[in-house]
């Protein structure tokens, strides 16, 4: 009988080993699997993510791109990538989305996608000319306004890539030494005077009506400016951003969005001339469109000008200026002096930069993992 139970303890002692051993193999190999599984699925990730790297080199050189790829083999996986203009938030954007996949055709296979909406920099809508004018426009003394496409530091000309010297609704009188230039149809036309007439567009009608405040000077909310924004931009600080109502608290030199908001009827103004050395956005400006920017006799200012009412530039400009007044308040006369202003498409692209902004979301569930990223991104 003793031998018996021995036995039988023997027995159970083999069969709970075995149970035990069964067990910790399962568990070894549901690791193993858990980790395959993992692995795999950063892979996909990573194709996927390099999709999005590749799509945006190709839309940087071509942005009229729109193939995709599709079938490339990459990391052990496969590549897939769908490129297509749509609208995100109200505005138009292109859409890359881009699939990585691993273990393709199996039954483990795993996919993740990634979606990037890109809105490509491009020159804000008011902006028409190397200077855009709601009003009758008079050019004086030695100032030189050069619609052809300067680079943003002023030394060097990307031919027949300009804009018109000056845009206005208005007139423009042309007198002194002034000189005009700008490019047209491909054409560049160097600043004369008198101006070539392919240079200038006067008695222009602005589409819808021309716009009355900064933020629809830039596209308004169809193009990520609903009212405010440029303001609440420059309170935030952001990139050395200013926000003041007081000229003399002003800061230089200048970066980001400075936005000066004078009283009724006030004029910036400066002992000795007012220093606009800087970058960025510059905007002066009230509710009534009376705020007057006069006498800039100091300093390169390299981006966008907007203001009110604009007198005398003596001093160099490269981006775009902008009026917005249709009466302005000290007339018509934007410059009288030795001043300088160079349209430049790379001075406005780098001005505009902080609007491209960004935000990630990411989700990943279920046999077949995903992940979606969404950048707001600008080139």
């Amino acid at each position: 009988m003793a031998g018996k139970g021995l036995l039988i303890i023997l027995i159970g002692s083999i069969v709970i080993a075995g149970s035990i051993f069964s067990n910790a193999f399962r568990q070894t190999n549901q690791v193993m699997d858990g980790a395959i599984v993992q692995y795999q699925s950063q892979v996909s990730q990573n194709i996927a993510q390099s999709g999005i790297l590749m799509s945006l080199r190709e839309l940087t050189n071509n942005p009229s791109w729109r193939s995709g790829y599709q079938g490339i083999k990459m990391q052990h996986g496969v590549l897939n990538v769908r490129v297509a203009d749509t609208t995100f938030g109200g505005q138009t954007v292109i859409k890359v989305e881009s699939l990585g996949y691993t273990n393709v055709g199996k039954k483990d296979q795993i996919v993740s996608n990634s979606i990037i909406y890109l809105r490509k920099t491009s020159l804000p809508s008011g902006i028409k000319g190397a200077i855009t004018a709601n009003n009758n426009v008079t050019t004086l003394g030695a100032l030189e306004i050069d619609g052809r496409n300067w680079n943003m530091a002023g030394t060097s000309v990307t031919s027949g890539t300009g804009t018109l010297g000056i845009w206005t609704s208005g007139s423009l009188l042309q007198s002194g030494s002034s000189k005009i230039g700008g490019s047209n149809g491909g054409t560049d036309y160097t600043p004369m005077n008198p101006a070539n007439s392919n240079a200038i567009g006067t008695a222009q009608a602005y589409p819808g009506g021309y716009p009355t405040s900064p933020d629809s000077i830039l596209g308004g909310p169809t193009a990520g400016f609903p009212e405010g924004t440029l303001k609440a931009y420059a309170m935030s600080g952001a990139g050395g951003s200013q926000y003041v109502t007081d000229p003399d608290k002003l800061k230089t030199p200048l970066s980001g969005v400075t936005y000066l908001e004078l009283p009724n009827g006030s004029d910036w103004q400066a002992g000795g001339g007012i220093d606009l050395t800087g970058t960025g956005i510059l905007i002066v400006h009230n509710k009534w469109n009376n705020a007057v920017i006069s006498n800039m006799n100091k300093g390169t200012f390299s981006g966008i000008l907007i203001a009110d009412d604009i007198d005398k530039i003596h001093n160099n400009v490269i981006g775009a200026v902008i009026t917005l007044s249709p009466n302005p308040p000290s007339g018509n006369t934007i410059g009288n002096g030795n001043g300088v202003i160079k349209f430049s498409t790379e001075a406005i692209e780098f001005a505009m930069k902080p609007f491209g902004g960004a935000g990630i979301s990411g989700s990943s569930s279920g046999a077949i993992s995903a992940k979606n990223s969404v950048i707001w991104w600008s080139e």
